[in-house]
């Protein structure tokens, strides 16, 4: 990923014969870079170490854009990430709308377990979800057109819910000219939180800005309400 301008560079100097090849080095005279291709429109990237020349990262590119899945490497040679983007065919390519979008992608610890998961939706952020390492999952959000929050949900590694936080917006209601009205203040966040046992532990609401409002109220495991905080 960082050397996508570099990338752009080989690919001017490259000739659309049936194929091409060039190759960047490192100082210590290591392969770096290597871009190979046919005709101009297709070609493969990939990216090495400066130091035991493994691979880096590594993808397909149709039209300039990115296509396919694009594998990541950790120092050590572990796989580190996936991202899959739309698969490129001519009229795709054409129709800059469509052409080359994310669709997902997938990190890993260096131990090989998948660490965190991120799905797209028309090329916008719709989910996340991270995982411990027995690949349990740990939390899930899910997100609006508009990049916003819309759920959150954590988990003990016991499986247990360990919070939910649902994003809503809020209404003061009134009257105009005789009928209804609804005006739109702040979204807020109703927020639950409960013990590793399922007992509830706190429930409040937050405001856009993160602060606690309205009543919050704390218990404990025994499901004896410690107090009720007013903001």
């Amino acid at each position: 990923m960082k050397c996508f301008l570099f990338f752009l560079l080989l690919l001017q100097q490259a000739t659309a014969s049936a194929q091409y090849y060039r190759v960047a080095r490192w100082d210590n005279g290591n392969k770096h870079i290597e871009v190979s291709g046919s005709g101009g429109n297709d070609s493969i990237y990939t990216e090495w170490s400066e130091g035991g020349g493994k691979r880096q990262a590594e993808g397909k590119y149709m039209y300039g854009k990115m296509t396919g899945a694009w594998q990541y490497w950790y120092e050590e040679g572990q796989k580190q990430l996936v991202m899959y983007f739309d698969s490129l065919d001519v009229a795709s390519y054409k129709n800059e709308k469509i052409a080359g979008k994310l669709i997902k992608t997938v990190k890993y610890t260096q131990a090989g377990e998948v660490e965190a998961v991120e799905q797209y939706i028309d090329g916008k952020k719709s989910c996340f979800s991270t995982y411990y390492a027995n690949i349990k999952i740990k939390e899930f959000t899910t997100f609006d057109d508009n990049g916003r929050a819309l759920t959150a949900t954590e988990w003990y590694e016991n499986g247990a819910v360990r919070s939910l936080a649902r994003y809503t917006d809020d209404y003061v209601k009134g009257t105009k000219n005789g009928k209804e009205t609804y005006t739109l203040t702040s979204p807020k966040v109703i927020y639950q939180q409960w013990f590793d046992t399922g007992q509830i532990e706190i429930d409040g609401h937050v405001n856009d800005k993160g602060k606690k409002i309205g009543k919050w109220r704390t218990y404990d495991r025994d499901k004896n309400k410690l107090k009720t905080d007013e903001f």
